[in-house]
């Protein structure tokens, strides 16, 4: 008999958070290694284990599970991308900016983040800017959000991911800040089933981040000098991210929703 399964469902996704969770204590471990690897290799090193195993682990799962072995990549269209692009920077103004400011890192993490930013060189750009993103979007958008999407109504399936990948960060008083960039980032891939979508606005994200650290700017104060320089940033921001959502959601309204029944057929036995 031919059956459909898809993976994940809920349960699996926990599953998935768990792995990533293993990955991250693993990963913390590589940093003893830093005296004889040097501190690029150990920054690498840190986002291979911490993410770059759950990914495996995730892709053999749902490949065993559902025979799928294929990621959905494909050229972006130009105005879209241009669209998401203004989306992403609309969001950092809005969210990202005021959220920084208010949320305190603990400092167990900020030392996490010194293993990745502490020398602004290539390889932090590299793994903060081009690691991180795509292996997060690939487990989270690409693996988890696709499998959910095939099970469960879009609003669901959005929102649960969005959820584990807010406490996927580990982060108690960032978790509000990336449960709402799990939402923009699934809404993003619902609406065009192409990774590409969500990966841009990580990096652009990431990028900015990275940016302020090269400059110096330790805390936002130092970069728009006043309360309400950062106030008309934020008002700015959600001006731009309404308006450009509101244009993506004329397209994608145009366009037609990707379809996600299309069922992965594979052989199972099943007894009489």
């Amino acid at each position: 008999m031919i059956n459909y399964r898809h993976y994940p469902n809920i349960k699996q996704c926990w599953g998935i958070f768990g792995m990533t969770f293993l990955g991250m204590l693993l990963a913390t471990e590589v940093n003893i290694f830093e005296s004889f690897i040097g501190n690029d290799i150990t920054r690498i090193l840190f986002y291979l284990v911490g993410l770059g195993l759950p990914v495996f682990f995730a892709y053999k799962m749902r490949k065993d599970w559902s025979g799928c072995t294929k990621l959905e990549v494909r050229t972006p269209e130009v105005g879209v991308l241009w669209l998401i692009i203004v989306t992403a920077l609309g969001f950092i103004l809005a969210i990202n900016i005021p959220f920084t400011e208010l949320i305190p890192v603990p400092d167990f993490l900020d030392r996490q983040s010194d293993i990745v930013v502490s020398d602004y060189g290539f390889t932090s750009l590299l793994t903060a800017v081009v690691i991180a993103p795509i292996l997060e979007e690939v487990l989270f958008r690409g693996i988890m959000l696709d499998g959910l999407l095939k099970k469960y109504s879009p609003k669901k399936a959005i929102l649960f991911s969005s959820f584990l990948f807010g406490l996927s960060h580990f982060n108690p008083s960032q978790f509000i800040f990336c449960f709402l960039s799990g939402i923009l980032l699934g809404w993003a891939y619902y609406n065009t089933r192409n990774l590409i979508y969500p990966i841009v606005i990580h990096v652009i994200n990431n990028s900015l981040s990275f940016l302020l650290f090269y400059l110096g700017f330790n805390n936002l104060e130092e970069l728009f000098i006043t309360t309400s320089n950062l106030l008309i940033a934020v008002v700015v921001g959600f001006v731009i991210l309404a308006g450009s959502i509101y244009l993506l959601n004329r397209i994608f309204i145009t366009s037609g929703k990707p379809d996600y029944t299309d069922n992965m057929p594979i052989k199972e036995k099943v007894s009489v």
